[in-house]
């Protein structure tokens, strides 16, 4: 147990209903692009599970995707079911580095080739290309929905279907390629977390001078990793001052916050980043802790779990980091406000709107479980029991669904980060 004070300097069914905070008013791949000058990437790159996807593809032609299917099966789609040996073989490794996880089924161990229409590649070159269709009023995401071996466009009203199939056919990709869905858009979101706790760890509440959110975790010997929303400007550095778990309790200040940008792969008319998170630094007279993340009494799935913290065992150690998740795959969080709740990954690398703003968060991930206003920040894990593995933070979503930026997103944006 470590203990140091230093100074350093959503099928989305349920409407998608987070706000950022509770306001009043590892290297991404082979085929990532560094960003240029300006700050924006010169070409659209290949994140998380896509960058994977695309090495995959690289070794076994046709290969569309892999998914946990709800047997917890490893699934994947392969154009030409010629190289399915090819393609078990490949996959064998990422059975081999699945981790370990006290949720859901385990599946039977072996890979489950499915019939594709379509290569990875092949989707992704129509991702790009049908991208610029964000700037609709109306269309809150477009993701390659790897469990479907299609794209995908969630649209607020279903009037906004023949829109995007228009978008599409001028944009040079099939109809039959796109599948459209209705959501809701997406806005930033005894003795409990809300309380006044030492020392301070992930899953307790934070405040600013416009409201509360959530702390993800301690990193680096000295910071804490938040939202950049949870900060007085989302992107850009204000030195915001942090509290817990209202002031005057000041714990530190914000000093990592990258500029959102425009151009290039962001959609016309929108900022975009690929994580919303940001980097405060402890004050000297704050008892800190890493590594942990404080634990409570009972979980739900789609409706609240606890936020009283365990007084038997009240805090989850962290002891590995997962740099993206996999759709299928279950996944944790402890916020706030409505506690430790859990569920499955619904999609993977999402580009999605942030409601009533101009931002856009591109390639997040998508989870079925509930969240609400002020859980912004929390920390999003793979659970083992009393230990977990970091996945993420969490920054929006609805009652029934929430959205996090994955650690390799965060990483890219904020450089290396020690979670224990």
């Amino acid at each position: 147990m470590r203990y140091r004070n230093l100074t350093l300097f959503f099928s989305l069914a349920a409407p998608l209903m987070l706000a950022a905070c509770d306001r009043d008013d590892t290297p991404l791949g082979a085929d990532a692009a560094q960003p240029s000058a300006s700050g924006q990437p010169a070409q659209p790159r290949r994140l998380g599970i896509e960058a994977r996807f695309a090495e995959i593809e690289r070794q076994v032609p046709g290969f569309g995707g892999y998914f946990y299917d709800q047997s917890g099966n490893l699934s994947a789609y392969l154009v030409d079911m010629g190289h399915a040996p090819q393609a078990r073989t490949a996959l064998a490794r990422v059975l081999a580095e699945r981790p370990a996880q006290a949720r859901g089924p385990s599946g039977s161990g072996e890979v489950k080739v499915l019939k594709g229409r379509y290569p990875f590649s092949q989707l992704a070159r129509w991702h790009d290309q049908l991208t610029g269709v964000l700037g609709t009023p109306g269309v809150v995401y477009t993701d390659i929905d790897e469990s479907r071996n299609v794209l995908r466009v969630g649209v607020e009203n279903a009037g906004l279907e023949r829109a995007v199939r228009a978008h599409a056919a001028r944009s040079g990709v099939p109809g039959e390629a796109v599948e459209v869905t209705v959501t809701e858009p997406i806005k930033r979101v005894g003795h409990t977390l809300q309380d006044y706790n030492r020392p301070v760890e992930g899953g307790l509440q934070i405040a600013l001078a416009a409201g509360t959110c959530t702390l993800g975790y301690s990193v680096n010997w000295g910071s804490y990793l938040t939202n950049s929303h949870c900060t007085d400007t989302q992107g850009g550095v204000e030195y915001t001052a942090h509290y817990q778990p209202s002031a005057p309790y000041y714990i530190g200040y914000e000093y990592a916050d990258p500029y959102y940008w425009s151009g290039g792969s962001c959609p016309a008319g929108r900022r975009c980043r690929y994580s919303d998170s940001s980097l405060g630094a402890y004050d000297s007279g704050t008892w800190w802790h890493q590594g942990w993340v404080a634990r409570t009494t009972y979980w739900g799935t789609t409706s609240p779990g606890s936020i009283i913290i365990d007084d038997y065992s009240p805090r989850l150690q962290v002891t590995g980091e997962q740099a993206y998740p996999t759709q299928g795959q279950w996944l944790d969080k402890i916020g706030k406000t409505t506690g430790w709740t859990y569920g499955q990954v619904t999609y993977t690398c999402v580009h999605t709107n942030v409601y009533l703003s101009d931002i856009t968060q591109l390639c997040q991930d998508f989870v079925n479980a509930a969240v609400d206003e002020g859980d912004s920040g929390s920390p999003v894990f793979v659970w083992h029991g009393s230990t977990v593995t970091a996945a993420g933070l969490l920054w929006g979503g609805s009652g029934s669904t929430f959205v996090f930026s994955a650690i390799s997103n965060i990483e890219w944006e904020l450089g290396n980060l020690s979670f224990f």
